[in-house]
């Protein structure tokens, strides 16, 4: 795969970068270490929501965010928000700076509890002894702090206001953000998006899990975009339903986004603790956050798409199951003739085809495509790909052998490079390819099935039919902005 570096809206310029710099350089993995073994340590018994233990961790981080100088952003101008018996949000804020839009928020939250000693209904072994965990939510918790010290070293600030949110009850049934939904500290229609984090602590293989990007057009662009700083291998699975506190701002209609290193055997276990947590990985998951953050706060604000909450992995499958590679010519080859002398036999020629139009016929053997011999099924795929318009098709027919020319009219489409495409009404200005014919320019070029394809040529095509139009008439080689796994590359396809 022939590849350049890939532009991006966001981060594109230096000074985007020179305002960011200080405070991507703030987290380290030695501060997410000390927190997170802090806040799983057994003093704090688990962090049962309401019990001593679960009050003692919220009093821990209320004191290091006074350290960091973190503005209170609670009930009252304080860093609590209470509810229930004994439970308590911690709430901080970085307020924007853009005049219009400092009245709107991106709330970025995680749950500080966890089960205590656990129990039969929320332990999978170990009742009695404390659960400390780690990586269930001491690494998001930790992660916040982070991003809260980050936020203050934003050079010039973010334009939408951030408002960070340290959730309680969680592990009781999201009582914490259902209680801020319930009763809001900023006015729920500000709330231009939300991202939380759940068990960030476990990066494996580069890979980050990102939840959520159909509950709006474009979302899964932009988290890509954000990554090309980063570089992590990104997942992103459809379902948006599950256990933690994204879910409660997604049933209010708010745009969010969920980061997620993956479950393991630990999970909710006396087994997760501090010393499996991977703080080198971590400091790269929240190095991510920073960026996504910004990203969303300075950009253009999300609409909340409702058909995101019906959606399912049964749908991605579907959506996902590759279509028939498209074939120019019409016509399927075999390399053995049947008297076993080598050649390219016609073996098939479909109804309606190019191949068909021209006057093709099974048996006829194949030796040229525009002037090039051809002598075997890739020769002859690479040859139908490269033409355009009138082309002659050198033959031989019947027993004998007897020469022929043919022309062939192949129309000028999309079909030229060797893909077929979906659109995605959650991605409406990208197309994903589905499947890829062998020997074509694609082929050649390494694209492969589930790439996204973001621009030709670096403009961002209008839609799926602009996008058709164009590739059918734009000259080698093509310069196609993709996506694949989360990370944005450009691939010159057509060229030498």
């Amino acid at each position: 795969m022939c590849v350049a570096a890939g532009a991006t809206p966001f981060l594109a310029s230096a000074a985007e970068l020179a305002n960011l710099s200080a405070a991507r350089a703030s987290i380290t993995a030695e501060e997410l270490k000390q927190q997170v073994f802090t806040l799983a340590s057994d003093a704090f018994g688990g962090r049962e929501a309401g019990k001593e233990g679960g009050q003692r961790a919220a009093a821990f981080l209320v004191d290091r965010l006074q350290a960091l100088d973190v503005a209170p952003a609670g009930p009252g101008g304080g860093y609590y928000q209470p509810f229930g018996e004994g439970l308590r949000n911690v709430l901080v804020k970085a307020p924007g700076t853009d005049p219009a839009l400092r009245r709107e928020w991106i709330v970025v939250g995680a749950h500080y509890d966890h089960v205590g000693l656990g129990s039969r209904r929320n332990s999978r072994g170990g009742v009695g002894q404390i659960h400390n965990g780690a990586d269930d939510n001491a690494s998001g918790a930790a992660a916040l702090l982070e991003l809260a010290e980050a936020l203050t070293l934003v050079s010039q600030g973010t334009r939408r206001s951030v408002l960070i949110i340290f959730f309680d009850g969680e592990e009781q049934g999201m009582l914490g953000s259902k209680h801020w939904i319930r009763h809001p500290t900023a006015p729920l229609a500000d709330v231009a998006a939300m991202i939380n984090l759940d068990m960030i602590g476990r990066l494996r293989n580069d890979e980050l899990t990102v939840i959520g990007t159909r509950t709006s057009p474009g979302f899964r662009r932009r988290a890509c975009e954000v990554n090309e700083a980063v570089g992590l291998t990104l997942k992103f699975p459809w379902r948006i339903r599950g256990q933690s506190d994204q879910v409660t701002f997604a049933e209010a209609a708010v745009p969010m986004l969920m980061l997620h290193t993956g479950l393991h055997d630990d999970y909710h276990t006396p087994r997760d603790d501090a010393d499996w947590i991977n703080t080198a990985g971590m400091r790269r998951v929240c190095d991510y956050l920073l960026l996504l953050t910004c990203s969303l706060a300075d950009g253009e604000r999300p609409a909340y798409r409702f058909a995101s909450r019906e959606e399912r992995e049964r749908d991605r499958e579907k959506f996902e199951r590759p279509l028939v590679a498209p074939d120019k010519l019409g016509a399927r080859f075999a390399e053995v003739f049947e008297d076993g002398t080598p050649g390219l036999m016609v073996a098939d020629v479909a109804s309606g085809s190019v191949a068909q139009r021209a006057g093709l016929k099974a048996v006829d053997r194949l030796m040229g495509v525009g002037g090039c011999n051809v002598a075997s099924v890739t020769e002859a795929q690479r040859a139908v790909f490269g033409a355009a318009g009138p082309t002659v098709l050198s033959v031989l027919r019947g027993i004998r052998g007897e020469p022929m020319e043919l022309t062939a009219a192949f129309p000028a489409d999309a079909q030229r490079i060797g893909i077929a495409w979906r659109g995605d009404p959650a991605e409406p200005l990208s197309v994903m390819i589905s499947e890829v014919a062998p020997g074509s320019p694609a082929a050649d070029a390494g694209l492969a099935a589930g790439d996204r394809i973001y621009a030709l040529n670096g403009r961002a095509p209008a839609g799926q039919d602009v996008l058709y139009e164009e590739i059918a008439v734009t000259p080698f080689p093509l310069a196609l902005t993709i996506e694949r796994d989360g990370r944005i590359a450009t691939v010159l396809v057509g060229g030498p």
